[in-house]
C-alpha cells in the first residue's frame, strides 16, 4: 500500500505533528482529570519557584510622550453644615509693671542730706517729658566749717514727628559754699568774710529742631538756640545767646555739602567792670560715606572779639577727618587734621574750678594743629576698644593758678604750647552680667611762658568694673589714678608738686521689690589725702546711703 518508505515516515511524522496541537488545546486529552505519579514531584516545585533575590534589572525610563491625563470636572452636593467655631478672647501677655517715677533720700558720713527726684511721662510714640532735681549739702567735713548746698534740676520736652524732632529744656544749678582753704584759717576777718559769700547759680534755657534720617530727603539740618545767664554771689555776672545753625545738601545718597557754625553774643560784668565778647565758628565741608569709608573735610573760620580791651582775634585752617572700616565691626582706621578755636566763658570755668577770683581776663583757646591717628573695632562680640596717638599745638592755653599762700585762683595763658600723648580705651563683657572697663591717658606737655601746666596730671587711668544679679542687685567698683602734678609755687621759687595717689569709689544699689530699693556708695575708701586745687583738701572716706522709691 505504501510502496515507498520515504513518503511513510513522511506521513507518519504529519499524524504526529497534528495529534501534539490537538493535544495542546485539550490538555487533559479528553479525560475529567489526570494523576500524575512521581516520587519527584517535589523537588521539581522546589526547582520551579523563582530566586529569593533575582538579579539586579535597570528599570527602563517609560516613554512619557505617550501618556496624556484629561481631566473632568464634576460636581459633589452634600447637604453637610460645620459646627461654627467658638469666639474666644486672645489671652493678654503678662507686662511687668512700668513705673514712671522715683524718689532717692539719704544721708551721709557728714550729715549729708541727699534727695532725687525724677518725673516722666512714661513711654509715648513721640512725646517725651519730665524733671530731674537733686539737692546735695554738707554742714561738717574734717575741716572746719567747710560746707556746701547744691540743688540742680532740668525740664525737658521733646516731640518726635515723622520727618523732624523739636524740644526744648531749662535747667538750673543753685549751689552755695564755705570752703575755707588751709591758709583761710589763719587769715584775715575780711577774707573770711568774703569767703561766706562763695556760690552762684547757673541758668540756662534752650530749644533745637533736628530733621529726622530719611535716604529720600536731599537734606538734613539741625538747628540750636540757646540762652545761659551766670549770678554769682559777688558780684559777678555774664549773659550767652547762642546760635548753633547746623545744614547739609546731598549731592548722592552717599555725598554732601554741608556747613557747621556757632555763633556766641556774651555780655559780662567782672569785678564792677563791664565787658561783650563776639565769637564765630564756622565749617563749610564736603562730606562721603558709602558705609566703609566715611570722610570729611572742609575749612575752620574763627573770631573773637571782646570789648574789654578790644581784643581781635581770628584762625583759619583745615579739616579733614577719615574713618574705613578695614574689617566692618572689627578694625576700622581712624586719622585727622584739624585747628580750632575754643570759647571760654566764666559760665563754664566757674564749674570747673568754683575758687576763680572775681577779677580775670577771658580769652579762647587757640588750637594752631591737632593732628591723630588710631583705630577702633570688637573682637569677638566682646570687646569694644579704641586707641589713637595725637599731637597738638595750641595758642592762649588756659590754666588755673594760685599762689602758695592764695585763697582765690587766676586765669593765666601760655602764648604756645605743645602736647603729644595716646589715649587708649577698651570694654569688655564677658558675661552678661559682668561689665568691665578701662582708659588710660598720658599727656606730655611742653610750654614756653609759663613754668609748668599748672594742676594738670599728665597721667590718668580710669577702671571700672559692673555686676549685676538677678535684677536685684547691681554693682561698681571703680579705680581712679592721677599721675604727678605741679599745682604752685612757693615763696622761695620752688614748685609745689602732688605725687601719684589712687581714688577707689564702690556703689550698690539692691532692689527689694519692684518698687523699692536701697542704695549705698563710698568714695576714697583708702583715704588718701590729696588736692584737686591747691589748698583745698579733698574728704577722705565719705559714704552716702538711703532708699530708692518708684512709682
Amino acid at each position: 500500500m505504501f510502496k515507498n518508505p520515504y513518503i511513510c515516515f513522511a506521513s507518519l511524522l504529519c499524524f504526529l505533528a497534528v495529534s501534539s496541537l490537538f493535544a495542546q488545546n485539550d490538555p487533559l486529552a479528553g479525560q475529567d482529570s489526570i494523576v500524575l505519579e512521581n516520587d519527584r514531584i517535589e523537588e521539581v516545585v522546589e526547582r520551579s519557584k523563582p530566586f529569593m533575590k533575582p538579579p539586579y534589572q535597570e528599570i527602563q525610563e517609560a516613554n512619557r510622550s505617550d501618556f496624556q491625563f484629561n481631566s473632568r470636572d464634576f460636581y459633589v452636593e452634600t447637604n453637610f453644615e460645620p459646627t461654627p467655631p467658638v469666639i474666644k478672647p486672645w489671652p493678654k501677655e503678662k507686662k511687668e509693671d512700668f513705673y514712671n517715677n522715683s524718689l532717692s533720700l539719704g544721708i551721709g558720713r557728714f550729715i549729708t542730706p541727699y534727695g532725687k527726684l525724677t518725673i516722666h511721662n512714661g513711654p509715648q510714640d513721640n512725646l517725651d517729658a519730665g524733671l530731674d532735681f537733686t539737692h546735695l549739702s554738707a554742714h561738717q567735713d574734717v575741716i572746719p566749717l567747710r560746707k556746701f548746698r547744691r540743688d540742680y534740676g532740668t525740664v525737658y520736652l521733646n516731640s518726635l514727628q515723622q520727618d523732624y524732632q523739636v524740644g526744648a529744656n531749662v535747667y538750673l544749678y543753685n549751689t552755695t559754699y564755705f570752703p575755707y582753704a588751709d591758709t583761710v584759717l589763719i587769715a584775715d576777718e575780711v577774707a573770711r568774710e568774703d569767703s561766706l559769700k562763695l556760690g552762684f547759680t547757673r541758668f540756662r534755657a534752650g530749644a533745637q529742631f533736628k530733621t529726622n534720617y530719611n535716604p529720600d530727603s536731599k537734606y538734613e539740618a539741625d538747628a540750636g538756640l540757646s540762652y545761659s545767664l551766670f549770678a554769682g554771689n559777688r558780684g559777678n555776672t555774664e549773659g550767652n545767646l547762642e546760635l548753633a545753625p547746623t545744614g547739609a545738601f546731598f549731592v548722592t545718597p552717599e555725598f554732601k555739602v554741608g556747613l557747621e557754625s556757632n555763633l556766641t553774643f556774651t555780655t559780662a560784668r567782672l569785678a564792677g567792670e563791664s565787658e561783650s565778647r563776639f565769637f564765630l565758628d564756622a565749617t563749610p565741608f564736603l562730606g562721603f560715606d558709602n558705609g566703609t569709608v566715611r570722610v570729611r573735610g572742609g575749612v575752620r573760620y574763627n573770631l573773637f572779639r571782646a570789648s574789654f580791651d578790644s581784643t581781635n582775634l581770628t584762625n583759619f585752617g583745615g579739616l579733614i577727618e577719615l574713618t574705613a572700616a578695614i574689617q566692618p565691626e572689627t578694625f576700622s582706621f581712624l586719622a585727622g587734621y584739624q585747628t580750632g578755636m575754643t570759647n571760654n566763658t566764666y559760665y563754664d570755668l566757674m564749674m570747673e574750678n568754683p575758687y576763680l577770683q572775681r577779677e580775670v581776663t577771658i580769652r579762647p583757646t587757640i588750637e594752631k594743629l591737632h593732628v591723630y591717628v588710631g583705630g577702633k573695632g570688637n573682637v569677638g562680640g566682646t570687646v569694644d576698644y579704641s586707641a589713637r596717638i595725637y599731637y597738638k599745638r595750641m595758642e592762649n592755653q588756659l590754666m588755673f593758678f594760685s599762689s602758695a599762700d592764695g585763697f582765690y585762683f587766676d586765669l593765666v595763658y601760655d602764648s604756645l604750647m605743645t602736647v603729644s600723648g595716646t589715649q587708649v580705651e577698651v570694654n569688655f563683657s564677658p558675661e552678661k552680667f559682668i561689665d568691665l572697663g578701662a582708659t588710660f591717658t598720658f599727656n606730655i606737655y611742653n610750654t614756653s611762658e609759663q613754668e609748668k601746666y599748672w594742676n594738670a596730671a599728665p597721667l590718668r587711668l580710669d577702671v571700672y568694673g559692673v555686676y549685676r544679679w538677678e535684677e536685684k542687685l547691681t554693682a561698681r567698683a571703680e579705680l581712679l589714678l592721677f599721675g604727678p602734678r605741679t599745682m604752685s609755687i612757693d615763696a622761695g621759687g620752688n614748685l609745689i608738686k602732688q605725687g601719684l595717689f589712687p581714688s577707689i569709689n564702690l556703689q550698690a544699689d539692691y532692689r527689694i521689690t519692684d518698687q523699692f530699693s536701697v542704695f549705698l556708695q563710698t568714695n576714697n575708701i583708702l583715704g588718701f589725702n590729696y588736692q584737686r586745687w591747691h589748698n583745698y583738701p579733698e574728704r577722705r572716706i565719705d559714704f552716702l546711703g538711703g532708699i530708692s522709691l518708684a512709682f
